[in-house]
This record gives C-alpha cells, structure tokens and sequence, in this order.
C-alpha cells in the first residue's frame, strides 16, 4: 500500500526545519559520482539497508522522472526536480510505504576537486507527519546511521574503482 507524500520544490530544502546534511569526499570524478547516485543498478553499491532500486518512468531520465527505492524500513517514489549531471540531483518524495512523511525532499551536490576527487553534499530535508511525530526521536537515529553508513560505502566506492 502507498500513502501520498507532498511533492515539495528544491525550495523546501532551505525552508524546512528537519535536516540530515553530510558532507564528504569520493575519490572519484564529478561525472562517475552523480551516475553512483542517480542510476538504480548503481545504489546497491553503496546506499545502505537497499533491497531494490529501479526507474518508474521510462528514458531518459532527468527532471520529472520517478524513480522507485525499497529499503528495509520503506519504500518510495522519488520525482526527479533538478539534474544536472556532475553538479546537482535533487528529488521529492511523492509516495511512501509507510506513512510517515509529510515532505521530503534530497539534494546532493558535487563539485569537482581536482581531476578525480569530488566533494559531495548531501542534504535530506523533511517533515514528518503528525502522527509519526512521536516516534522520530526513535527513527531519526536509525536513518541517520543509514545515512551516514551510505555517505562512507559511497566514499570507499571511489577508493575502489
């Protein structure tokens, strides 16, 4: 079953109140990184507690493509709002599994820092729903460890390649 999440703009990422933000390095190019991060058959590489990944929509892929990710705790649909390749993949969430999100929008940059290193930027904003309110003390803490856990296979992803 789905449960709708409001589509928010990149906007949100600034306006909302709740962030994870992670800032790291991949020894890697700008170019191979974003393709890490935006290609489904990539994300099993390095996003954490990942069951499956896969395009909704058909290509090519860019602004306003959905994107389907199944973790262990949730699945959800994301629409694709800013792609820049090398530079910005920014998306929102429209519908979960669990019914825990109001809004919920990612934003990762990266910026070349040298020939084959880039510094990535990851920022996760959101806004849980009313009733999931009492219960983000326990699940902050779980996604942030995902996160965090995602921001390192990714880095060692680079080392690796």
């Amino acid at each position: 079953m789905w449960f709708k999440v409001r589509a928010s703009d990149a906007t949100f990422v600034e306006a909302s109140k709740k962030h994870f933000v992670y800032d790291f390095r991949v020894e890697a190019p700008a170019a191979d990184v974003f393709a890490w991060v935006t290609a489904p058959e990539h994300l099993g590489r390095w996003m954490a507690d990942l069951k499956a990944a896969r395009w909704v929509t058909g290509s090519p892929h860019g602004v306003g493509s959905v994107r389907e990710v199944q973790l262990k705790t949730i699945a959800v649909h994301e629409r694709v709002l800013a792609w820049e390749p090398g530079e910005r993949f920014v998306f929102t969430i429209v519908r979960a599994s669990v019914p825990i999100l109001k809004r919920m929008v990612e934003d990762y940059r990266f910026e070349a820092t040298g020939t084959s290193s880039t510094r990535v930027r990851w920022t996760i904003a959101y806004q849980p729903r009313t009733l999931a309110m009492p219960l983000e003390p326990l699940l902050a803490p779980r996604f942030s460890k995902m996160f965090e856990a995602s921001c390192a296979k990714l880095s060692q992803l680079g080392a690796v390649r």
